[in-house]
């Protein structure tokens, strides 16, 4: 069964959601995606973005990230954190974004929920979150 938007201009792709990323982040690659306005205005061009995020997949692939593995991110919004979503997401993995801004406790709540196999923290978390819990990796 074919899938059709219920608006004319948005085209569902036939091809899985990685394919079809992939290959418009190719088409694109020398168009500017992105500005860092945190890092000093710092470029990212969609050729940027699909070279990082296929190097981060292939990393987190060696590192044991398969399908269907839940991975947790409690991290500040920022351009390397959409970078690992998408190697994430190209890697099969169910995503839990989690807000950096809730309490510790809330936090702690939502992980014991979704028992993730990795917590990806930024470093102002990282000490309470490696005390989180022991089956847990976190990077």
């Amino acid at each position: 069964m074919e899938s059709r938007s219920l608006y004319p201009d948005i085209i569902i792709s036939e091809h899985p959601f990685g394919q079809f990323v992939l290959k418009a982040m190719e088409e694109h690659e020398d168009n500017l995606a992105w500005i860092d306005v945190d890092n000093d205005g710092e470029e990212y061009s969609f050729g940027r973005i699909r070279t990082e995020a296929l190097k981060c997949a292939n990393a987190l692939y060696k590192e044991g990230i398969r399908r269907g593995d839940v991975i947790a991110l409690l991290s500040l919004n920022s351009c390397q954190q959409k970078i690992l979503v998408l190697a994430l997401a190209l890697c099969g993995a169910t995503i839990v974004p989690l807000d950096s801004l809730l309490p510790q406790d809330v936090v702690e709540q939502k992980l014991l929920l979704v028992e993730p196999k990795v917590l990806f923290v930024s470093s102002e978390n990282l000490g309470w979150a490696q005390r989180f819990s022991p089956q847990t990796t976190v990077s």
